[in-house]
């Protein structure tokens, strides 16, 4: 993720001024590549980097929050992936910090800039759709072998699995494109052993004006169908693929649009991050973190 942020961000006109990477070849083999500075830690790239306008924090999940903290803390505006903390992290000082600073701080809820979903969500805005009933989110992928980080399997490192990495994500959505918080109604997960990251998770939940969502995660070893997200409104129909197409069917108009891969939503959210256009903050994400971390605790 940090070379997609770091593409991304170049291809978009801003100026790569650093790396950080406790593996000092691969912060140096980023760094050359995109002609800025290797670093062994955030405080060391403070230090030698004056000047530095924002940073983008892609590091294993378990080091997000501290590196968050020791950015707001140097007054540096961040871009965060998701999760910005683990299950369990306090984010108390954070938002302490970023209060009393005012330091612009965001979450990389990356799917929201897909092309399709700004249609899905300018449709449901706009009332095309009329009241939102169902709610369906399906994020299945096939994980070959070497695909993640062996970091994302341990608990200790990643604070879950196929819940926080791509649940979040599903959660995030549907409560930005109804308009309300969530409330959980059951959950099953499922692991290869009581140690292990779940690989199969499946939630229904009570959204805004009672709207029945219902989300779908799975890492497989196999093939898998694409996933989708699915609404159904008292008066049209929105569906948006895995690949970003996307399909809506309000009344007598439908409308479609062509597929788009991952690094256009980055370096969209790159350039409405720069251009300071609201966005995903640490508050809008706490009540998401907080639906995950009772589910993992109804689970045991």
């Amino acid at each position: 993720m940090g070379q997609a942020h770091a593409a991304a961000v170049h291809g978009s006109g801003s100026r790569v001024a650093g790396v950080v990477d406790t593996d000092a070849s691969r912060a140096c083999a980023l760094a050359e590549r995109f002609g800025g500075q290797a670093f062994a830690s955030v405080g060391q790239a403070l230090d030698r980097l004056p000047g530095v306008d924002a940073a983008v924090i892609a590091s294993p999940s378990h080091a997000h929050l501290a590196q968050s903290v020791e950015l707001a803390r140097a007054g540096i505006p961040a871009l965060v992936e998701k999760p910005h903390r683990l299950p369990g992290q306090d984010p108390g000082p954070l938002r302490e910090l970023l209060r009393a600073s005012r330091t612009r701080y965001q979450v990389g809820m990356s799917t929201r800039y897909l092309p399709g979903m700004a249609a899905v969500a300018a449709a449901v805005g706009e009332g095309r759709l009329g009241q939102i009933a169902f709610c369906s989110d399906c994020i299945w992928f096939q994980l070959r072998p070497g695909a993640l980080s062996p970091w994302y399997f341990s608990r200790r490192d990643s604070g879950g699995g196929v819940l926080l990495t791509n649940g979040v994500h599903a959660l995030d959505r549907a409560a930005w494109l109804l308009g309300g918080s969530l409330r959980l109604r059951d959950a099953a997960l499922d692991a290869s052993s009581a140690d292990a990251c779940e690989t199969t998770a499946e939630l229904r939940l009570a959204g805004p004006a009672g709207a029945l969502v219902t989300v779908s995660l799975l890492w497989s070893p196999f093939p898998v169908p694409p996933g989708r997200l699915v609404l159904v409104g008292e008066e049209g129909s929105a569906t948006l693929h895995a690949d970003g197409s996307y399909l809506i069917a309000a009344g007598s108009r439908t409308t479609h649009g062509e597929p788009a891969g991952p690094q256009t939503a980055l370096a969209r959210q790159w350039q409405a991050f720069c251009s300071g256009q609201p966005g995903p903050g640490l508050e809008d994400l706490e009540p998401t973190l907080a639906l995950i971390e009772s589910v993992y605790a109804a689970a045991g």
